[in-house]
């Protein structure tokens, strides 16, 4: 529950909730590759600067809301560790955004949230830039 948010007791509920949460996740997830996949048929190098600027944002609001980049796990705690994990994580959270993002202790709820807003602003955008690229 501290993990995944509200779960109804009933059963009925429940896996009306959950089947919300799926909806909601794989709407998101499919419509932020449509617009990756978009922006790179569009050019390949904005789309790559895209990515690589996301990676870099969440890198520091990171650094910002916990105050270190590095994580606090043994063996994770040095500046190469600590960066290709982050680096594995934003590829995964490219692939599936929510269930990443959202654990405790990753970016927190702050972050979570401005990161929900951020997905439901960033694929129309990519969209739009893709579109104007193509004439």
């Amino acid at each position: 529950p501290l993990v995944h948010g509200y779960t109804p007791d009933d059963k009925r509920r429940a896996w009306l909730v959950s089947l919300g949460t799926f909806g909601f996740i794989g709407g998101t997830v499919v419509s932020k590759w449509v617009a990756i996949a978009t922006l790179a048929t569009a050019s390949g190098s904005s789309a790559a600067v895209w990515l690589a600027t996301e990676c870099v944002v969440l890198l520091v609001l990171r650094q910002v809301v916990e105050s270190s980049w590095r994580f606090h796990l043994h063996g994770l705690e040095a500046a190469v560790p600590s960066a290709l994990v982050h680096l594995m994580f934003y590829i995964v959270s490219v692939a599936a955004p929510f269930p990443i993002l959202r654990f405790p202790g990753y970016l927190g709820p702050s972050l979570y949230c401005a990161s929900v807003c951020y997905q439901t602003i960033a694929s129309p955008l990519m969209l739009l830039v893709a579109f104007s690229m193509e004439g």
